[in-house]
């Protein structure tokens, strides 16, 4: 994954618990289903 960004949010329950209330809220009205993860390319 050399130049690579690697990043795995709200996979624990404690970061779930911590945004619960913002989740209910617009635009999304239910907290994720499953992991939010990102790969970005690192750009030189």
């Amino acid at each position: 994954m050399k130049g690579t960004i690697f990043a795995v949010a709200l996979n624990h329950r404690s970061q779930l618990d911590t945004w619960q209330e913002a989740f209910q809220q617009s635009p999304y009205k239910a907290p994720p289903k499953t992991a939010v993860w990102l790969l970005n390319r690192a750009i030189r």
